[in-house]
């Protein structure tokens, strides 16, 4: 309650939230870098406030975590200063603290609500399902790129339309899809629904997704060998590309233009896309026989149709080069696909050329047959991928509960360590206690012995004079028993 201002803004926000919540439900706040407590108490004091007038029943929780091991031992204490605790609304150190000579101590009905625990904000899981979480002169210390990543987690953390409270000098610049401010003077901002509710890699214990991936590259820049080959198969006019062993042309080598023709869509440049239909069905399966037996591979042959409607054919001849250096662990394929057409036709050639029309309507059937089961497996891949999201955010609330379980274990062991020095305190008042009656009883024994020995009559009473005790000479003069004591001697 340092800031009035802001902490009044925020109590009011918590006050919107508890008379949002059902009959039993349980209200999370997070104070993250809570220091020595101050911070998570006085969320916790405002949401008791805010939850006192209700007619539901709300549970409030407050997490708070820190890096500083000290201070969380000192804020689990929970004992503060007049001067720590001078800021508090009129009537709240009363109502929340018992004093403590110099010194306040949180009451337990208080103290039961907030768990601290000692956390890594970038690196631990969070908590989850969160109502409000307050970061106050945190993230002002961090670099633009972990700003986003704490923002990132407090996105995930939140339940929608969760509230997030910073501090005065602190801003969401970087992150403004994922927050709008509701009180920009405060500082106080709601959790949007615009961005998938996953947790950020910097927390997750799973391998980034992109470890393997090679990337492609796009352009190359011919080397003096690589242009002396190209002009000696442009030399003896040899038609063809380089390729990847995808078949994206890398480099054309002569005229290809009687081969191929340009067609639209996404693979425009896969040299398979670019031949007539059953001439790129069998260059797929050349490309990978020439890969997979590194050797030189040949098609059958196609007809062929020039500008003038003459009549020839061609055959695709599919050779392995020599593999190139990608990257320091990883090499890319390249082969050389070369076009020979073949002037004069003969009978075999007829033959072939006679029989492509069934061929090409093999093709287009094996293509539907392809295009479907691809269609099957990307149905697979998605169901795998909806699936494995569920898993992983089964794993991450699963951590965020063990989080929450183990936070919630270091209060039970410190709360048994204050009963363990408890009990030991009172097993020393006990043996003091026990000393001073063996001491009493012996004082008492001894007063008896000495009223014996005296000859002297004597009677005690007390202020109603009823006896209380006599010695034996007292028999003497008065007719007494012990049946008398409790009596009135008047």
């Amino acid at each position: 309650f340092r800031d009035d201002e802001a902490f009044g803004a925020i109590k009011n926000c918590i006050a919107e939230l508890a008379a949002s919540k059902n009959d039993s439900e349980e209200m999370r706040l997070w104070s993250a870098g809570c220091a020595t407590g101050e911070e998570a108490y006085s969320l916790a004091m405002a949401a008791a406030e805010a939850t006192r007038g209700l007619a539901t029943k709300v549970y409030v929780k407050v997490f708070a975590t820190d890096l500083d091991t000290d201070a969380i031992s000192k804020a689990r204490v929970g004992i503060y200063s007049e001067r720590e605790i001078s800021n508090l609304p009129s009537g709240y150190a009363e109502k929340y603290f018992d004093k403590r000579g110099d010194e306040f101590e949180v009451k337990k009905s208080l103290r039961d609500t907030v768990v601290f625990a000692r956390q890594d904000l970038i690196q631990s899981p969070p908590f989850v399902k969160l109502d409000l979480i307050c970061c106050r002169n945190v993230i002002i210390y961090f670099e633009n790129a972990l700003q986003r990543r704490v923002f990132e987690i407090f996105h995930y953390a939140l339940r929608p339309n969760g509230i997030l409270f910073l501090g005065k000098s602190e801003a969401i610049t970087g992150a403004t899809e994922l927050f709008e401010p509701l009180n920009k003077k405060s500082k106080i901002f709601r959790r949007l629904a615009t961005a998938a509710r996953t947790l950020p890699p910097a927390v997750r214990t799973a391998a980034p997704l992109d470890q393997g991936i090679v990337k492609r590259r796009v352009t190359h820049s011919p080397s003096a060998v690589q242009i002396a080959q190209t002009q000696v198969l442009e030399r003896f006019q040899i038609a063809g590309a380089i390729v990847t062993s995808e078949g994206v042309i890398e480099t054309l080598i002569g005229d290809v233009s009687p081969y191929l023709k340009m067609s639209e869509g996404l693979d425009t440049f896969r040299l398979q896309n670019m031949l007539p239909k059953a001439a790129g069905v069998e260059l797929q399966l050349l490309l990978k026989r020439a890969l997979k037996t590194q050797s030189l591979q040949t098609s059958r042959n196609f007809s062929l149709r020039d500008t003038v409607g003459d009549k020839s054919t061609f055959r695709i001849q599919v050779s392995p080069l020599k593999q190139r250096e990608v990257s320091s662990s990883l090499t890319a394929a390249q082969l050389l696909v070369s076009f020979d057409k073949n002037h004069a036709e003969s009978r075999e050639t007829i033959a072939h050329s006679e029989t492509d029309a069934d061929l090409a309507l093999r093709a287009a059937d094996l293509e539907q047959e392809l295009e479907a089961t691809k269609e099957h497996l990307q149905t697979v891949i998605e169901e795998l991928g909806v699936t494995n999201e569920e898993l992983q955010s089964t794993n991450e609330e699963l951590s965020s509960t063990n989080e929450e379980l183990q936070s919630s274990n270091e209060e039970l062991e410190t709360t048994n360590e204050e009963f363990q020095s408890t009990n030991e305190e009172l097993s020393t008042v006990n043996d003091e206690l026990q000393v001073k009656s063996a001491q009493l009883r012996a004082a008492f024994v001894d007063l008896e012995n000495i009223q014996s020995s005296v000859g002297v009559p004597m009677m005690v009473v007390d202020e109603a004079l009823r006896l209380q005790r006599f010695n034996p000479s007292t028999k003497d003069l008065f007719d007494v028993s012990l049946a008398d004591v409790g009596k009135n001697v008047s």
